[in-house]
């Protein structure tokens, strides 16, 4: 009958609707979750996501946070989220173009994709150098937090003037962070001071003495004086030691400043600061070298520690017990 062909093809053209209707609709689920990273990740940059109170904080930091440059110099620019997971980082850093200029940038293992970047000629002109990283969509599930490094920028000297001392500042203003739940942290800034040039005559830093010290006598000591009118830093240490019995270093420190924990067996032992290690002018510097468990006679042999500064000047001190 009429009514009833009516009817039928009523319902084969229903389904044909509803069938359009889901493909369509699964086609615009699809493409929206290819357009949606990136379009975040544009949002993010732009502020989009910037709120009144943020919900987590972040500090940005250099390793090291002051170093020397008579030759190229790599900092790690380091950024600490805490327990809150990262998509999104930009940081801005500015130095003076007159003493320092960027050679190169790697970006770090965890925010990998390059969102924008300072072209390292146009950075070295303004003396500013910005970078925006983001979490590649393959790495979702395991976005980065805690500390984790951003990227490493390797600096050179430009000023052949010597004992000057440059900071390299983070700029907040144009630096931001956001979490995977596009909440905009607050961020702590960070520096770094380059000691450009440093001179300073080796006869100006003297060896004062070279003990053995501690309850169980189980540490070397060796004191250095700065007679000069210029700030010295320590760059690197190393412990030789000859002794009938095994003997494991324990730390290394350069005043209350604790920079080695290594249980060291071999002879000699050397390591050398990370950030390196100022001693004013007129100041006594004292270095120790601390052997783990010793039994009450103390540590037995021949030692010595030997100290360099500024990367030039070596001082070693001895002693036999």
């Amino acid at each position: 009958m009429l009514k009833d062909r009516l009817i039928a093809e009523f319902r084969s053209f229903r389904y044909k609707l509803n069938t359009s209707h889901f493909k369509l609709i699964r086609l615009v689920f699809v493409v929206s979750i290819f357009i949606s990273i990136p379009v975040t990740v544009y949002l993010a940059q732009k502020g989009f996501f910037k709120t009144t109170q943020a919900a987590v904080t972040a500090t940005f930091s250099f390793s090291p946070n002051t170093f020397i440059l008579p030759s190229d110099k790599t900092v790690s620019l380091l950024l600490n989220s805490g327990a809150s997971t990262i998509g999104f980082a930009q940081a801005e850093i500015k130095f003076d173009k007159a003493a320092l200029r960027l050679v190169s940038y790697v970006v770090g293992s965890e925010l990998t994709r390059v969102i924008s970047a300072t072209d390292v000629s146009s950075a070295n002109q303004n003396g500013s150098f910005r970078l925006a990283v983001g979490l590649e969509p393959a790495r979702f599930t395991l976005p980065p937090s805690g500390t984790f490094e951003v990227a490493r920028l390797t600096f050179s000297k430009v000023t052949s003037t010597p004992n000057v001392s440059k900071i390299i500042t983070q700029d907040v203003a144009n630096s931001q962070v956001v979490t995977l739940r596009t909440e905009e942290a607050v961020i702590s800034p960070a520096s770094a001071n380059a000691i450009i040039n440093p001179q300073v005559a080796c006869t100006s830093v003297a060896l004062v003495d070279t003990t053995i010290i501690g309850a169980s006598y189980d540490r070397v000591r060796v004191r250095l004086k700065n007679n000069s009118s210029q700030t010295v830093y320590l760059t690197g240490s190393r412990i030789t030691w000859s002794s009938t019995t095994p003997l494991t270093v324990d730390w290394f420190s350069w005043g209350s400043n604790q920079y080695y924990a290594g249980d060291s067996s071999s002879s000699p032992t050397i390591y050398n600061p990370v950030t390196v290690l100022p001693l004013p002018p007129g100041a006594t510097g004292s270095w120790t070298a601390d052997f783990k468990n010793q039994s009450l006679g103390g540590i037995r042999g021949t030692f010595a520690g030997e100290l360099t500064v500024n990367q030039s000047c070596s001082y070693t001190g001895r002693i036999t017990r």
